[in-house]
Parts: structure tokens; sequence; C-alpha cells
């Protein structure tokens, strides 16, 4: 097991407030020009793997996906419902490749059609990801009959950009919340993180996010072998500021529970 710091408290650090208002302003930049997606009510069904190259637009649709999902293109998503039709944990992937850009907003939801198979969703170190006012549950898994933690690109949503703003999402029922991974920065702010099998938000390899105005709630530890928190960072350096953090168990008692916890890197709490 890790050493770490345990902490029950949280703070602002000093002059973190003005470079969070700046990013909010650029994310608020970006995501209001794209919510005028085209109008539509359809039910759509991707039976074969789908790649997005150019720029897609769906607003009000049912979506089944019943394949894999690539997108190096451009993919707008209002108020869609997007379900990955997953026969078995992993068996699908939604991925935005280097170059690819997916914009998830106005109430849109992506899950599986089962709560009991989880799908794969991750952010290459090129893409963008813009979630605001959505949901995401039923991503990522780890092995739990044969006590195995899975690569860290298959346990819930993973993040290797710079480009991606998670902002005013449930973020519930997935293995991992959200992992953050390849010395990457996102910024996830004023989001639901609970009731994930693992951590809420996972941080690791140098990355630099700004975790900042969210609950963290009611997350369980189901893997063996590692520590559990709500906000949980090895060897790297996010921001975690004003996070209501609470109710993080560890399911089987084999771990102490920690609301935060920090191994190595220089964190700011």
């Amino acid at each position: 097991m890790l050493k770490g710091a345990a902490f029950t408290g949280i703070s602002m650090p000093n002059g973190k407030s003005s470079m969070v208002s700046v990013v909010m302003m650029l994310a608020c930049a970006l995501v209001v020009p794209l919510l005028s997606a085209p109008a539509g009510a359809s039910n759509i069904d991707w039976n074969t793997d789908k790649l997005v190259s150019g720029a897609e637009n769906y607003n009000g649709d049912t979506i089944t996906l019943t394949a894999n999902l690539t997108i190096t293109g451009s993919l707008t998503l209002t108020n869609v419902d997007l379900k990955v039709n997953t026969p078995a944990n992993g068996t699908y992937t939604i991925l935005v490749d280097d170059g690819g850009s997916l914009t998830v907003l106005g109430k849109s939801k992506l899950h599986s059609t089962s709560a009991e198979n989880h799908f794969l969703f991750q952010v290459r170190s090129n893409g963008t990801l813009i979630m605001n006012n959505s949901e995401l549950h039923d991503c990522g898994w780890d092995d739990i009959d044969n006590y195995t933690m899975n690569p860290n690109s298959d346990r819930g949503l993973y993040i290797e950009s710079n480009n991606v703003f998670i902002t005013n999402c449930t973020i519930t029922h997935n293995c991992v919340g959200i992992l953050v991974d390849s010395s990457s920065s996102p910024f996830i702010r004023n989001n639901n993180i609970s009731d994930n099998d693992a951590c809420g938000v996972e941080v690791y390899s140098s990355s630099t996010p700004t975790i900042d105005h969210n609950y963290v709630g009611g997350n369980l530890q189901m893997a063996i072998g590692w520590p559990i928190g709500g906000i949980m960072s090895s060897g790297a350096s996010p921001t975690i500021s004003n996070n209501m953090i609470t109710a993080n168990l560890d399911l089987y008692g084999y771990w102490q529970n920690y609301g935060i916890y920090l191994s190595g890197g220089t964190p700011s709490v």
C-alpha cells in the first residue's frame, strides 16, 4: 500500500481563485457557441464501429451504440441519450482520439444499456472533451472477481489531455469517476462525483488538474490493494479546493478510508 498523508479539511489556496475564474471564462467561451446544435428527436443505431472524422451534431436524439465510437473530427451531443449496448465489461470504447473533439451539453446522458456491463471512455493527449450539465454512468471496470485492477485507461473516464472541461455534471455508478493521467491538466468543477465503485477522482503521473467546488461522496472501495479516497493522488500535483468530500467507504473493510489521499508530487489543498 502507498504511504501518504490524509487530510480531513480543505481550503482555497492563495491566488487560485483568479486562476479558476479565468479558466471558467475560457470554458464558457468554448461552450456557449456550441449550444445551437440542429433540432431533432430520432432513434439512431450505430451497429458497426463508428468513426466521426468530420463535424456531426445531434440534438434530442436517442443513440444506441453497439460498437466502438472513435472521434477524430468534431461530435456535439445536445440533450442526447447515448446508450452503449455492450455485452460485457470493456467490450466497447468511446475514444476521443488525437485531434478529435467531443462536446456533451444540455442534459445529455452517456450510459450502458445494462448497469452490469461497463464501457470504456478515453480522451487522448491531443483530444478535447467539453462536458457540461450532463451525466456519465457505467464507465470503466476492475476485474473484482479475480482481485485484479485493470490498466488506468480502462478504469473510468480516462483523461490524458489538457483540453478537458467537465462542469456541472453527474458522474455516478462508474468504476473510478474520473481518472487523470499522463501529465494532463483538466478542469473539473461543480460536479456531483458520487456512488462510484472506486475513488471519485484519481490523479497520476505528474498531472495537474483543477478539482474545485465538487461534491465527492459515497464512493466505494471495491478493488484490492489500493487505499480508498474520495480524491486520490499519486505522484501528481492537483489543485483541490472548495469541495465537499464525505462518506467515501471501504466496502470490504481492508483499507483505511480517506477523504483526500496524497502520495508524492506537490499537491495544493
